[in-house]
């Protein structure tokens, strides 16, 4: 049955909590207890260096649309003027509708081929999990590049999932991840354009392959790590391709993959250039950088400035309006986010930051109390200027 309720802002479009929280073509949709009619706004938060540890982090990046309508295409547009900055760019931690459900053309190719590097979880899903892609006999699973011999090993292929239905303790789901490791290609190079070059594990003696079993470096290099008390893992004929069937990785010393290469869409839709997934350093980056995020649209949505999460605050119509809000929540939270940071630095509550964190010369201090200055909705003080 169709709603009888007529939007009064006919460009923005049903919202639901769940999901990816696009509304549209779902029955009933007046009778999910959370949905409205709404707009989405995609937020970019700073974070990485000194953001998010002895700063805060700040929002640094706004776009708009219908609830689940191109969140690539959105992301990117929020970062679109960072990008013409020569600000360095490292990882881009999302969550799942970004990476790695955006459509590759709209997310992940030009985010890659602008420099970013792609973090993110697979989602619960048949196309995503285990082997998602193979190419050139890279093989992907939760999103970094494996030797093809990991997808004969079913216990390694999806470890979170079965630890999930509780099949395996947590500490196998630990030595399955520890088991991976060994398995992972080592990266060679990383190029401007996002062109990822690939080596075989073997090459570095993380695994004793049957295809590299004459080769002088894997040889030497397994004799040295052996060595140093690190074996290297045995693979069997019955694990590898064979030498008709192998890919370029197999027979070559590296390969590599170009972002733009029209037969690796789906190879780029699904590899992540961070930490190995559910790894310790995939954690200490993944987890800590979206609960900046979550934080910071918490912090937006607040009452105590002119928060979204109000709707008493939200009396006006129309797509120029509620953007120009919204724009004006996002500045007020970061306002009010560094006056906080200012205060407490100021009361001796937090350590300061590095003086000069990047290097080289310092520059010259100036003796002004910021604070004052950043007084709520109030101009400098008579002599005084803004700095």
């Amino acid at each position: 049955e169709k709603s009888r309720r007529v939007p009064s802002t006919p460009e923005a479009g049903w919202y639901m909590r769940t999901g990816d929280h696009k509304g549209d073509g779902v029955s009933g949709v007046e009778n999910i207890k959370k949905s409205a009619w709404a707009f989405e706004a995609t937020a970019v938060v700073a974070v990485g260096g000194e953001f998010g540890t002895t700063l805060p982090a700040p929002v640094v990046g706004l776009s708009m649309d219908r609830p689940g309508y191109k969140p690539g295409y959105n992301a990117r547009a929020a970062l679109a003027h960072l990008e013409r900055t020569n600000l360095p760019r490292r990882y881009a931690v999302t969550d799942m509708a970004y990476y790695p459900l955006s459509k590759a053309e709209h997310y992940q190719i030009p985010m890659r081929e602008k420099g970013w590097k792609l973090v993110g979880e697979v989602p619960n899903r048949t196309e995503a999990k285990g082997v998602s892609a193979a190419y050139r006999g890279v093989t992907l699973v939760d999103g970094t590049g494996y030797c093809p011999a990991i997808a004969k090993r079913k216990d390694l292929l999806d470890p979170k999932g079965e630890f999930d239905k509780g099949h395996i303790t947590e500490e196998q789901f630990a030595q399955a991840i520890a088991q991976r490791k060994q398995l992972q290609l080592d990266i060679k190079e990383v190029e401007k354009d996002g062109t990822v070059r690939f080596s075989c594990p073997a090459l570095s003696g993380k695994v004793a392959c049957p295809l590299r079993k004459n080769d002088a470096q894997a040889k030497k290099n397994a004799a040295k790590k052996g060595a140093a008390g690190n074996p290297a893992l045995p693979l069997s004929v019955h694990q590898v391709p064979s030498k008709k069937t192998c890919g370029d990785l197999c027979r070559q010393k590296s390969v590599s993959i170009a972002v733009n290469d029209p037969d690796a869409v789906r190879f780029n839709k699904y590899h992540q250039q961070g930490p190995a997934a559910y790894t310790e350093d995939w954690k200490a980056l993944y987890k800590v950088y979206r609960a900046r995020n979550e934080a910071a649209n918490a912090f937006i949505k607040g009452e105590s400035h002119i928060g979204t999460g109000d709707r008493t605050k939200k009396a006006m119509r129309g797509f120029t309006g509620i953007a120009l809000r919204t724009a004006l929540a996002v500045v007020a939270s970061n306002v009010r986010l560094y006056v906080n940071y200012l205060k407490r630095l100021r009361d001796g509550l937090i350590t300061p930051p590095p003086t000069n964190p990047g290097g080289g010369k310092p520059r010259k201090k100036h003796a002004v109390d910021f604070t004052e200055l950043a007084g709520p909705n109030a101009p400098p003080a008579p002599g005084h200027t803004a700095a």
